[in-house]
C-alpha cells in the first residue's frame, strides 16, 4: 500500500475541539427557555398541553434553523424582536391543521399574539442575567489579531466593560509596534502563533481587527502578514474550538447581510465565522444511515449492469488482456489511504502517467466511460465507508503530495471525506481542468457542506449523466472516467 503523502500527514486536517465553553452551555438553556416561554404562552389561551409543547419545539426549531442561538457578544435584544416573531408565527398554519382551532377559531391567533409579546421578554430577562454573570464570573480568554489602533481600543473597551464577556489576554501582530502596558494588553507573538496560543492559553474567542500594518497612525512596520498565514491561523484556532469575529475592513461602509447574522462589540460591527463543521453523533449517525441507504439502493438497481460489464470485459474478451476491475490507493480524509475500484477501461490495466493515450482506452472502455458504469463499483467503497457519495475526489497520493505543495489551499479538501461525486465536478471541473478551480470549490464545498447541498449535488450529478460526452480522447487515470 502506497503511503499518504508526507505534507499531507505533517499538515494534515486537525480534529477540532468540541469542548463546550461556557456561551455553548448558555445557548443550550436559551433555547429550552424559549420553549418554555412559547409553551407557557400557548398554554395561557387555552392550547392543549401537548400541542403547546409542540408548538414550543416548533418554535425553537425554527430558530435554531435562523441562527439564533450562535454564541453572541452583545445580548441587546431589541434588533432581533422582528426574528422572534417571525419565528412564532410561521407555526401558526401548523396549529390550525392541528385542530387548535376547534370550537374557537381564535385560540391559534391568540396563541401566537401571547407568544409575540412573550418571548421577547423571555430573551430580554435572559440577556439581563447573561450580563449579570459575565461581571460576577468574568469574561471568555479571548485574543485580539492586529495591533493597530482598532485592536488597541476594542481591547480596552473589553477590559473596561465586562458585561461583554470577553477577557482579553494577549494581541498577535507579526509586525507591529511594542504595546503600550498602560492599555492592559499583552503582546504574545506573531499570526501564525494563533493556533498554538488557543490551545495553550484555553482561548474561547478571537477577535481578528486589521493589522498595524493595514491601519494609519503605526509608522515603521514592514506590512501585513500573509493572508495564506493569516487563514491558516483562523482554521487552526477554530479547529481548536474557539469562535472567530473579523472586523470589516471598511467599517464605514454598511455591509448588505441581515442584521441577525452580525454581531456588535459597544458600537463596532463584527461578522462571525462559522465553526469548523464537526459532526455531532447523532447528526453523523443520520447523515451515515441515509448515505447507507441510498448507496444500497443504488446497487440494487444496477448491480446486474455491473455483474454483466464485468463478465463481458473479463481477461481475454472485450476489455483485452488483463482483470475486469481496476484498484487504486487514493488519498481520502485527513491523508488516509483509500482503495478504489472500477471497471477496467484502459488495455493491460491501469498507467502511472497523469494522462492515458487514447489508443489504450478500448472500444469497450469508452462504452463503459460513456455510460458511467465503470465509476458503479466504488459505491461498494461506500458502504465500507472508505467513501462518500458526495465529497472531493480522491488523489493518488504522488500526485497529492506535488499538489500539496503547489496548489493553494489543496490540503483543505482533506477535511472531508472523499465521494464519487463533488461541488467541483458538477461544474465541470474533472479530468485535466485547472486544479487551482478544483481545489477552491473543494474548499468551498467542506466549509459549507450540509445535506442539502449534498443532494443539489447528487441531483446535478444524475442531470449531468444524459449529456456526458464520449470519452475516447486522453484521459487523466487518477480521474475515474475523466470525472474526478
Amino acid at each position: 500500500m502506497t503511503a499518504a503523502p508526507e505534507t499531507a500527514s505533517r499538515r494534515g486536517p486537525r480534529t477540532p475541539s468540541h469542548a463546550p465553553s461556557r456561551a455553548d452551555g448558555a445557548a443550550a438553556l436559551v433555547g429550552c427557555l424559549d420553549g418554555a416561554a412559547v409553551a407557557v404562552a400557548a398554554a395561557l389561551v387555552g392550547l392543549p398541553g401537548l400541542l403547546a409543547l409542540a408548538y414550543g419545539l416548533v418554535a425553537v426549531c425554527v430558530l435554531a434553523a435562523d441562527g439564533s442561538y450562535r454564541p453572541r457578544i452583545t445580548t441587546f435584544v431589541g434588533l432581533r424582536v422582528p426574528r422572534l416573531v417571525a419565528a412564532v408565527t410561521l407555526p401558526l398554519p401548523l396549529l390550525v391543521l392541528a385542530g387548535a382551532g376547534r370550537g374557537a377559531p381564535w385560540v391559534p391567533v391568540a396563541a401566537v399574539a401571547v407568544a409575540a409579546v412573550l418571548l421577547p421578554l423571555e430573551r430580554a430577562g435572559v440577556g439581563a442575567a447573561q450580563r449579570h454573570r459575565r461581571r460576577r464570573v468574568g469574561g471568555e480568554p479571548t485574543l485580539v489579531v492586529g495591533a493597530g489602533p482598532t485592536a488597541r481600543a476594542l481591547t480596552a473597551t473589553m477590559r473596561a466593560r465586562p458585561e461583554l464577556g470577553l477577557d482579553p489576554v494577549g494581541v498577535l501582530d507579526d509586525d507591529g509596534p511594542q504595546t503600550d502596558p498602560h492599555d492592559g494588553a499583552i503582546l504574545r507573538g506573531g499570526v501564525g502563533e494563533l493556533p498554538g496560543l488557543v490551545r495553550r492559553l484555553g482561548v474561547r474567542r478571537v477577535i481578528v481587527c486589521p493589522t498595524a500594518a493595514e491601519e494609519p497612525g503605526c509608522p515603521g512596520v514592514a506590512g501585513p502578514p500573509s493572508p495564506g498565514v493569516l487563514e491558516e491561523g483562523l482554521l487552526g484556532a477554530r479547529e481548536a474550538g474557539a469562535r472567530v469575529w473579523v472586523v470589516p475592513r471598511f467599517p464605514s461602509a454598511g455591509l448588505d447581510v441581515p442584521h441577525g447574522h452580525l454581531d456588535d462589540l459597544w458600537g463596532t460591527t463584527l461578522v462571525p465565522l462559522r465553526p469548523v463543521r464537526g459532526d455531532t453523533a447523532v447528526g453523523a449517525r443520520l447523515h451515515r444511515a441515509g448515505e447507507l441507504l441510498l448507496a444500497s439502493a443504488l446497487l440494487v438497481l444496477t448491480g446486474p449492469w455491473v455483474l454483466l460489464a464485468a463478465v463481458l470485459g473479463g481477461p481475454g474478451r472485450l476489455a483485452g488482456p488483463g482483470p475486469a476491475f481496476y484498484r487504486q490507493w487514493r488519498v481520502g480524509r485527513a491523508g488516509a489511504a483509500v482503495r478504489v475500484v472500477k471497471l477496467r477501461t484502459v488495455a493491460g490495466g491501469g498507467d502511472d502517467g497523469w494522462v492515458v493515450p487514447a489508443h489504450r482506452v478500448t472500444a469497450w472502455g469508452r462504452l463503459l466511460r460513456r455510460t458511467h458504469v465503470d465509476e458503479l463499483p466504488q459505491l461498494l467503497g461506500v458502504l465500507r465507508g472508505d467513501l462518500a457519495l458526495v465529497g472531493p475526489r480522491p488523489e493518488r497520493p504522488a500526485y497529492a503530495a506535488v499538489f500539496a505543495r503547489t496548489v493553494p489551499g489543496y490540503l483543505h479538501r482533506l477535511r472531508a471525506r472523499a465521494g464519487l461525486t463533488g461541488w467541483a465536478q458538477v461544474h465541470g471541473l474533472c479530468g485535466d481542468t485547472p486544479l487551482d478551480d478544483r481545489a477552491r470549490f473543494d474548499r468551498q464545498y467542506v466549509e459549507y457542506r450540509s445535506t442539502w447541498l449534498d443532494t443539489v449535488i447528487l441531483l446535478r450529478t444524475l442531470a449531468a449523466l444524459p449529456a456526458a460526452p464520449a470519452r475516447g480522447a486522453a484521459v487523466a487515470p487518477d480521474t475515474p472516467g475523466g470525472r474526478s
